[in-house]
């Protein structure tokens, strides 16, 4: 008793003392740590002087209550007892009563209140006869459970400050479970971040791209591993920029500019942007494709921006051999389309609309009936479908119908997808028909003219030697094919004339082996052969090597022989014609010079005659006999006139004699015209003009000829000469001198009686004269000589002229 009167002098203050020193153990303790519970449970046993604390816990099943389980207790160290109330279960649903009583919160005893008779019953039946009391544990959620105290004394000597102890514990004890639910909660919510963290990185990380978060001064937040997988260099990054990254790597700064670009356009326009960077690597080039995406919140204010980045740098050779590819599809020689499962166009390339005259957005969309007519529709649904639906395939012709509604035959190649799209491949063959109908006609023309030129036509095998003919080629010969079975080399060379034979062998191969050197040369031979009567006959060869294997040697020889031995025979005489016709010009040559000498000495003599008889009679003695015979001295100067023009025809028939004996010599040199042309009229051309009035107009830019100085000079004294001779006295003579193109020409024209049309293209004939000027002199060899000496001077001649109005000689030279 004595133990008991001070325990209860003392328990004014233990309440506060008791609460002040269990908070502080949980608080100190950590709610984490289980074994405050023990301290506590402890300092409430002594202080209460009980036998034992036993809490419980309540079992919940969803959110509906069903037993409850021993957790735990306290047993005083110095009571004995024999019993212990700590059990395993009990079941909620026996006693509702009690539960009642506890969840009102307060504490609960035997004999406390005539209404909790029955409860009081259900607590005898869990703890006997033992002086308890219970508390109910609460938390902010739910009826936690509840804490019993084994009174050692009577429950009618429990003061206030007993009840306020346990009500104390179980205040802390309830914020202790709650504090360690919470705690429990952020543990396993901060194992499921990190979990849900890693798996985030995980994925990150194992996408195929760069991902980083910028903020909004673009300084990095985040960057994956993709992005820079050297940890240290990553971490390093975090909170700088882009200039910082092309400063410390050594990347050029307008990589930097460029994101920089980037960043305030996505910030501008507050939608996504991309650009394509360009990288020059030890592995070669690579691209990347670098996409900005704002992030804001619900005030539209900027969080962050997520940057996505992926090697693009096998797209980009996609791309580029796609874009090849449809670049070739496009330029193709051939028309290409697919068409969809209805029928209608959804790609082609720019040659197939403009095999039928559209553009291709004009048939983009449409089906492939617009391109035919009713009929060939039908033909091509059914005939040509089946075949395509049942092997996938169809290749033929068809007979389309242009935007203009001309007729194209088209040759096209379908293929069927599992879709049931289609592929055509067309090209136009209209021309093609066209021409393989002409060269069909040319081959039936080309045979009908061999066959009516008689030609044999051949093919022979260099390297086997055998032959392939037409059957002119053995007509030639007078064999048939049933004569000659088995046409070869040997056997033609074996007919060949034993004087041609290695001729015509030597001729063949050497131009076998010539051929690379001169693949255009023709084989050309002509030969004596032996026919099938006995008799040799002229063949003429033509041939040519042809190239068709892989090996680049030329295996054949294609070619004609033709029959000319009429040709030969008549050659023969002809030469033989040729011959005395040579003999009788160079008679007839020798004729004329010798004629020409035997005539001018005679004539010589005659004039040198008749010039003393006029000088005899011009004496002063003589003077008044001279005037007694007048008569005389014009019958003397007709003497000397017909003299000279006997003296000029014979001249002129010489030169003409060695212009046709080729025995004109020709020694040509460089020179000035303008100076030659100048130096002629000067010292020259008085002899013939005598006195007439020239006028000259040198306008040339082009001077350095190349002429024979002395036929030349002959060719200006004939032009100037017939210039004086056909125009009266008083009309003067006109010398000009320009250029022309390549050409330098001289010009020489008068204004005399001219030329009639008609008479024209007879100028350059030998002994032509135009009908007006019979009465004048003249042999008609001046102008056929004039035209031989500019063409030996390699020039040209050119007479314009009307009648009664005059006459224009332009003589053309090359300029040097």
């Amino acid at each position: 008793m004595t133990h008991k009167s001070n325990l209860n002098q003392s328990k004014e203050m233990l309440p506060l003392q008791f609460l002040l020193q269990s908070s502080n153990v949980f608080l100190y303790s950590g709610f984490n740590n289980e074994s405050a519970i023990d301290k506590v449970l402890a300092l409430l046993g002594d202080y209460l002087d009980v036998k034992g604390l036993y809490i419980y816990k309540n079992i919940y099943d969803a959110d509906e209550l069903k037993n409850f389980a021993y957790t735990y207790k306290w047993v005083a160290h110095n009571k004995q007892h024999n019993y212990d109330l700590a059990f395993k279960d009990a079941d909620w649903s026996s006693l509702i009563n009690l539960e009642s009583a506890l969840k009102t919160g307060l504490p609960f005893l035997r004999n406390q209140k005539p209404d909790y008779k029955i409860a009081e019953k259900e607590l005898v039946t869990l703890f006997g006869d033992h002086s308890v009391m219970l508390l109910p544990i609460l938390t902010q959620e739910n009826f936690w459970g509840f804490i019993v105290a084994d009174f050692s004394t009577d429950l009618e000597h429990i003061s206030d400050a007993d009840i306020i102890a346990l009500q104390t514990f179980c205040m802390n004890f309830g914020s202790f479970v709650g504090q360690q639910s919470i705690l429990k909660d952020c543990k396993e919510q901060q194992v499921k971040l990190k979990q849900l963290t890693l798996f985030y990185e995980n994925i990150i990380n194992h996408i195929p791209a760069y991902i980083s978060v910028i903020d909004k001064n673009q300084k990095y937040l985040y960057l994956s591993d993709n992005c820079v997988s050297n940890d240290e260099t990553k971490n390093w990054l975090l909170g700088k920029t882009d200039y910082d990254y092309c400063k410390h790597r050594e990347k050029p700064i307008q990589l930097a500019q460029d994101r920089e670009k980037l960043f305030r356009k996505v910030l501008k326009d507050k939608q996504p942007a991309s650009i394509k960077e360009k990288f020059l690597t030890k592995d070669g080039v690579k691209y990347q494709l670098r996409m900005l995406t704002p992030v804001y919140d619900e005030q539209q204010r900027l969080l962050y921006v997520i940057g996505f980045g992926a090697d693009v740098s096998e797209l980009k050779e996609k791309e580029e051999i796609i874009a090849k590819q449809y670049l070739a599809i496009d330029n193709s020689s051939v028309g290409i389309a697919l068409l969809d499962e209805n029928g209608n166009y959804s790609f082609m390339n720019q040659y197939h609309a403009e095999v039928f005259g559209y553009t291709p957005e004009e048939l983009m969309g449409q089906s492939w009936q617009i391109i035919y007519e009713q009929d060939e529709i039908d033909k091509i649904s059914s005939e040509y479908f089946p075949i395509l639906m049942k092997e996938g395939k169809w290749s033929g012709e068809t007979l389309g119908i242009r935007k203009d509604k001309t007729k194209i035959l088209q040759e096209i190649s379908l293929a069927a997808f599992e879709d049931g799209g289609l592929v055509c491949i067309t090209r136009d063959v209209t021309h093609v028909k066209e021409e393989l109908i002409k060269v069909q006609n040319l081959n039936n023309q080309f045979e009908l003219a061999l066959e009516a030129a008689k030609l044999g036509m051949w093919t022979l095998d260099v390297n086997s030697g055998s032959i392939i003919h037409n059957d002119n080629f053995l007509k030639m010969l007078g064999f048939s094919r049933e004569d000659l079975t088995d046409v070869n080399l040997n056997l033609m060379l074996s007919l060949v004339h034993p004087d041609d034979r290695d001729n015509v062998r030597a001729n063949i191969f050497s131009h076998v082996e010539n051929y690379k050197r001169n693949p255009n040369d023709l084989f050309r031979v002509e030969v004596r052969i032996l026919n099938k009567e006995g008799k040799y006959i002229w063949l003429l060869a033509i041939g040519k090597v042809f190239q068709n294997n892989a090996a680049g040697t030329a295996p054949e020889m294609t070619g004609f022989i033709m029959d000319i031995t009429a040709t030969k025979e008549a050659e023969i005489e002809l030469t033989k014609a040729l011959t005395k016709e040579r003999e009788l010009n160079e008679l007839k040559s020798r004729f004329v010079t010798l004629a020409s000498h035997e005539f001018r000495t005679p004539l010589a003599t005659i004039r040198l005659a008749v010039e003393l008889c006029q000088a005899v009679l011009n004496k002063e003695n003589a003077s008044e006999k001279l005037s007694s015979y007048p008569k005389i001295n014009n019958k003397l100067d007709s003497i000397i006139l017909d003299v000279d023009r006997i003296t000029d025809l014979m001249s002129d028939i010489l030169t003409m004699g060695k212009i046709e004996a080729k025995k004109v010599p020709f020694n040509p040199v460089t020179l000035s015209i303008s100076e030659f042309l100048e130096n002629y009229i000067h010292h020259d051309a008085h002899r013939i003009l005598n006195g007439r009035t020239l006028i000259k107009q040198f306008s040339n830019k082009k001077d350095k000829v190349n002429i024979d100085t002395k036929l030349f000079v002959q060719v200006l004294e004939n032009t100037l000469s017939n210039a004086k001779k056909y125009s009266p006295d008083d009309a003067p003579i006109e010398v000009k001198l320009y250029d022309s193109q390549d050409h330098v020409v001289i010009e020489v024209k008068d204004y005399g009686m001219g030329i009639a049309e008609d008479e024209m293209p007879h100028l350059f004939e030998s002994f032509f004269r135009s009908k007006n000027v019979e009465n004048i002199a003249g042999t008609g060899l001046g102008m056929p000589i004039m035209k031989l000496f500019v063409e030996t001077n390699k020039g040209e001649i050119k007479v314009e002229s009307k009648l009664h109005e005059g006459t224009a000689v332009k003589i053309y030279l090359p300029v040097s």
